[in-house]
């Protein structure tokens, strides 16, 4: 007997399913804890009707509250009678982004924030304004941030010769399905971590880890006392990645060698060049690296609460600025009294160029686990 493909038997499925209109709208995708921007393309259309239909397809993100996010819509689409489209047989155009946080976030990452989200389809007849079918479906996407590190400490000092490596996932709640890729290298004399990395042969390189811990295999080459390593780790949910952790640095034994000084400057976090949906977990204090390419004598920065536009503090600190290379601390304790929140910090420099850096309270993460 030959074997019936998805689509078919998702088309017995689909007439016993009651529908609005004549145009079954059916998305095959699954799952409210993430979500990427390939999801909403994943979409089956059936003409249940005993007409043909001409029509196209729109696609509407919103938020809870209303606000758009991002629209879509295919080419004209023409559905026989009883006939079924399945996704690879869409062409959509190449949509609009809101100017919104959530707007260029799916756009610069092809992902959502953490929010709640109304996702809509409807089919609209050629030349009319008729709905001949329409979908809904509210989604509760749960917050990227970065994946956090825990054991070896950063700059520590440890004795076993096979440690466990540990690490916070990078979604708040469960989510099934995320892998791990870590790599660990062993750091030269006078070699950055980010050098040490990217140049050096791993020790350790492991992909498809799960859970978020690994040992240091026995098989391996094995660590040397009173030397340096480095180590990261990207999370995947399939082949879409959710982000990377930063590098760490550690000592296997008593502390032979002074760290390196450019292993003090990577500790502070560089802001980037768009809203990439990971956020910084932070108490209290945010600790910024920052490129004065310019010598601008002072900091040109805002801060939003919860990323909006809308929302921007007032009386900043003065920051003053170097040549170069520059360690920023930026306290939040007098600036946000209400510490279960999301910001987001503005860098701009006088060539009209903008970076980012958003942040998570660490008392946000505790409370959404609990």
């Amino acid at each position: 007997m030959k074997r019936k493909s998805f689509y078919s038997v998702l088309f017995y499925l689909l007439w016993g399913l009651s529908v609005v209109g004549q145009i079954s709208i059916n998305p095959v995708f699954q799952g409210n804890d993430a979500f990427f921007i390939e999801q909403i393309y994943q979409v089956v259309l059936l003409n249940t009707s005993n007409s043909n239909a001409e029509g196209i397809l729109h696609v509407a993100i919103e938020k809870n509250s209303g606000e758009n996010v991002f629209t879509n819509r295919t080419n004209v689409i023409r559905i026989e009678s009883g006939a079924l489209i399945n996704p690879s047989q869409l062409f959509w155009s190449f949509g609009n982004f809101a100017s919104n946080i959530e707007g260029q976030t799916l756009n610069s990452t092809g992902r959502l924030l953490g929010d709640q989200y109304i996702i809509c389809y409807k089919f609209i007849q050629t030349n009319q304004s008729k709905d001949y079918g329409n979908y809904c479906e509210e989604y509760n996407i749960k917050p990227f941030g970065p994946i956090e590190l825990i054991y070896p400490p950063n700059y520590g000092v440890i004795e076993e010769v096979n440690p466990l490596f540990t690490w916070k996932p990078p979604i708040i709640g469960s989510l099934s399905g995320v892998t791990y890729y870590i790599k660990l290298v062993e750091q030269n004399d006078n070699q950055g971590i980010n050098q040490a990395l990217f140049s050096n042969p791993p020790l350790l390189e492991e992909r498809n880890v799960n859970p978020n811990f690994i040992n240091y295999p026995i098989t391996s080459i094995p660590l040397v006392k009173g030397e340096h390593y480095v180590w990261q780790v990207e999370a995947f949910l399939a082949d879409k990645s959710l982000g990377k952790s930063e590098i760490w640095t550690f000592v296997l034994g008593e502390n032979e060698k002074e760290l390196p000084k450019s292993n003090q400057e990577e500790s502070f976090r560089l802001p980037k060049v768009f809203r990439d949906g990971s956020y910084y977990l932070v108490n209290e204090k945010v600790y910024i690296a920052y490129d004065n390419k310019y010598n601008e004598p002072l900091l040109n920065y805002k801060l939003f609460l919860n990323g909006s536009n809308k929302s921007e503090f007032s009386d900043l600190p003065r920051i003053e600025l170097k040549p170069g290379l520059n360690q920023i601390t930026i306290s939040l304790k007098d600036l946000a009294p209400e510490p279960n929140n999301k910001y987001s910090i503005e860098i701009s420099n006088k060539k009209g160029q903008k970076f980012f850096t958003l942040i998570l309270n660490i008392k946000e993460l505790d409370s959404l686990n609990n």
